[in-house]
């Protein structure tokens, strides 16, 4: 999970899919982002990615939070216990199909295994303050946005 620059709204996404949203407002050909946009879900105005190099650090809208990551992976874990999954109430919040073979944590497996979101960020965060428009444009079609 990734939240957007705290100092604005802070709301967590996941992390490709934040990027995929991010990536799908610029532009193909010029690869940069003309008009100010905010966070999906209250419309907060973001920093507007600066064109002029190089940009500063505090420009990147993305950090990652390390308390919903943690929260999920524990709850991904306990969730796959036993001794939960044949209570009433965890059969109610759908908790079995976590288990190791069940369709939620396959799901899940598949997802993560897809594209690793914690490289694109390490990518895009170590080279943030000096990449290219084109160097954007890639990162737009590797996402395929």
């Amino acid at each position: 999970p990734y939240s957007l620059n705290p100092s604005r709204c802070g709301h967590t996404f996941c992390g490709l899919c934040i990027l995929g949203w991010f990536f799908s407002r610029l532009h193909r050909h010029c690869g940069t982002w003309h008009e100010s946009f905010g966070c999906p879900m209250c419309r907060s105005p973001l920093i507007i990615t600066p064109e002029r190099i190089p940009r500063l650090q505090l420009t990147f809208p993305f950090v990652p939070n390390r308390i919903a990551a943690s929260v999920i992976e524990s709850l991904v874990a306990k969730n796959t216990t036993e001794s939960d999954l044949t209570d009433a109430s965890s059969q109610n919040l759908g908790l079995p199909a976590w288990r190791e073979d069940g369709r939620m944590r396959k799901d899940w497996s598949k997802k993560d295994r897809q594209v690793d979101c914690r490289e694109e960020m390490e990518y895009l965060l170590s080279r943030w303050t000096t990449m290219q428009p084109q160097d954007f444009i890639a990162m737009k079609v590797k996402l395929g946005v």
